[in-house]
């Protein structure tokens, strides 16, 4: 046998190269176990705030997903502005207000302070930015105890922007917001940092203690007209501020967001959301994503079904009555021809009952239905008009016609066959005319 042939040293060959190639890859391989975050569930992508939801649900929270302020839950339950698009609607301000002020706690982002159905009410502001070049000029004309005098004005005077501001401004704080969620999706976040409850404040959770919040920086700064109730500071400002409006509060949140499922298992920000919503055992919670309106077709079934179920009953009735039929509305009569006794009997029994000036009359009508069909307008001609127009259509004496259709002229019985006999003819004319045409 001939073993060392071309063909097998071909084949060894190729078989030494595949088997060093193998060896070279595992020798600068290295093989590492990754953990790979969980892609969300199909419930968990369409609504951000399913984790929060959960959370609140395990404490012992009923959770509610309204989409209309017009009726506000009982006092003592708490109400997040979860709103994206910006806006209430009008009114609704005034109505949150009360709620507030009989027991309600209000929880809003910081950037719905300067809503123009918010912002007179709210005992929290927004401050403006001071310019350094303004401070370091002010200081320089006024001295150092001036400036700081006029830095606590200028903080105290600062007012909030205007609603188009703020409307202008939302823009880049909702793609801060939504490049928060899609990195906590991710599993990353903005970097966590240590925050803390102040001494003036009792804490959410005794004793106080420090927090590690994961969420973005606050924007805007935010500041208490009132003495605060519960807040969080960060070394950049506050994050979460808390104070009291009548018997109720308002909790805003300076660069917060709940919304993001991953968001809320990172550090602490499970603790300041419970925190920050006071969720505890039996406690309502509203989560107002979006507020929506009624339709106009659903507002008017709920507000005049009455009217709408008669109306379309009449639009109904009219579309029927004005729609084309299948058949006459009664059976038709074949045509047959009346005997002579038949005739006489019944004109005998219509000049018992009329007399001999009624068959006249009866002429008289017979000759304008037809004379209607073949003389524009015949309804507003005058009597000698329509004898007239008759007359050149038949060829008969318009003067004798005028004469026959005049019922106010005296007769006798003598005088009505010929008078009769005319309007007959007339009559037959303008039929045959009609029958030709």
């Amino acid at each position: 046998m001939k073993l060392l042939t071309l063909d097998n040293l071909l084949r060894a060959g190729i078989a030494a190269v595949l088997a060093g190639g193998v060896l070279w890859l595992a020798s600068c391989t290295e093989w590492v176990e990754v953990d790979v975050p969980k892609l969300p569930s199909i419930e968990a992508a369409k609504n951000d705030l399913l984790a929060l939801e959960d959370l609140a649900r395990r404490l012992g929270v009923k959770v509610e997903r309204p989409t209309d302020l017009s009726q506000m839950p009982a006092a003592g339950a708490t109400v997040y502005l979860a709103t994206t698009q910006g806006g209430i609607f009008p009114g609704r301000g005034e109505r949150l207000r009360a709620w507030v002020a009989d027991g309600g706690h209000l929880v809003l982002q910081a950037t719905d302070l300067n809503e123009a159905e918010l912002s007179p009410w709210l005992p929290v502001r927004t401050l403006k930015p001071v310019p350094p070049a303004t401070r370091r000029a002010a200081s320089g004309a006024r001295g150092q105890e001036d400036d700081e005098d006029d830095d606590a004005e200028e903080d105290e005077e600062a007012d909030a922007p205007s609603a188009p501001a703020a409307q202008a401004s939302r823009p880049a704080a909702g793609s801060k917001r939504d490049l928060d969620r899609m990195l906590a999706q991710m599993g990353e976040g903005p970097p966590c940092r240590s925050v803390a409850e102040p001494e003036a404040v009792a804490p959410a959770f005794p004793p106080a203690r420090k927090f590690m919040s994961c969420a973005h920086p606050p924007w805007p700064r935010v500041q208490a007209r009132v003495p605060a109730r519960w807040q969080l500071d960060a070394d950049n400002g506050i994050e979460v501020l808390r104070v009291p409006h009548g018997r109720g509060s308002v909790t805003v949140l300076a660069g917060w967001d709940l919304r993001g499922n991953r968001a809320l298992t990172r550090g602490d920000n499970g603790l300041i959301a419970s925190a920050a919503l006071q969720l505890h055992r039996g406690q309502l919670l509203w989560i107002v994503e979006q507020e929506s309106r009624v339709s106009l077709m659903a507002w008017l079934w709920q507000t005049g079904a009455a009217a709408v179920l008669l109306s379309a009953l009449a639009l109904l009735l009219a579309w029927w009555r004005a729609a084309p039929r299948f058949g006459p509305l009664t059976v038709p009569m074949p045509p047959g021809r009346r005997s002579m006794v038949e005739q006489v009997t019944g004109t005998a029994r219509f000049l018992w009952r009329h007399g001999p000036l009624a068959l006249q009359a009866a002429q008289v009508r017979a000759l304008d239905e037809t004379a209607r069909l073949h003389v524009m307008r015949y309804d507003e001609l005058e009597r000698g008009a329509r004898a007239s127009a008759i007359a050149r259509l038949t060829g008969l004496d318009a003067a004798a016609l005028g004469l026959a259709l005049d019922r106010s002229i005296p007769r006798r019985r003598i005088d009505l066959p010929p008078v009769l006999e005319l309007l007959e003819t007339a009559r037959r004319r303008l039929a045959a005319l009609h029958t030709a045409s």
